[in-house]
């Protein structure tokens, strides 16, 4: 009986031990999410505020799956996938888009710079930089 019972033991911890629940890793050190999050198009400057420091660590945000960038990033302001590859991208730095949220009017095209997150098949992050510079 004592020798079914470690056997089962040593069954559940291995079963344990072998399922793992994707967690997402330390969150980047020196922004808050939240402020992020209601920065919504950066139109307030946080964003661009925090760009440098999201960019310097980039190689913790490789490798994490596309629920943690949504997790700390939020909601994408363009979930798109142009020439077939996967992207999630966020405004960091507008112009136009600001000026008419404020009732201005302007004249031109959109000066847009996105922080971008290419992600592969697995939805995992493969590559993070800056688009529109």
């Amino acid at each position: 009986m004592k020798m079914r019972i470690r056997y089962l033991c040593f069954v559940l911890i291995i079963l344990l031990n072998s399922c793992k629940i994707y967690k997402c890793r330390e969150e980047v050190k020196g922004v808050s999410f939240i402020f992020w999050k209601q920065d919504t198009i950066g139109c307030n400057g946080y964003r661009a505020l925090v760009i440098d420091t999201i960019i310097s660590q980039r190689d913790l945000l490789i490798g994490l799956k596309t629920k943690c960038i949504y997790t700390y990033f939020g909601e994408p302001n363009l979930p798109i996938t142009p020439d077939g590859r996967k992207v999630i991208s966020y405004f960091y730095e507008t112009d136009a888009r600001c000026s008419m949220k404020k009732g201005e009017g302007f004249e031109g095209k959109y000066e847009t710079i996105y922080l971008k997150f290419l992600y592969n098949k697995r939805n995992k992050i493969i590559d993070v930089g800056l688009v529109g510079l």
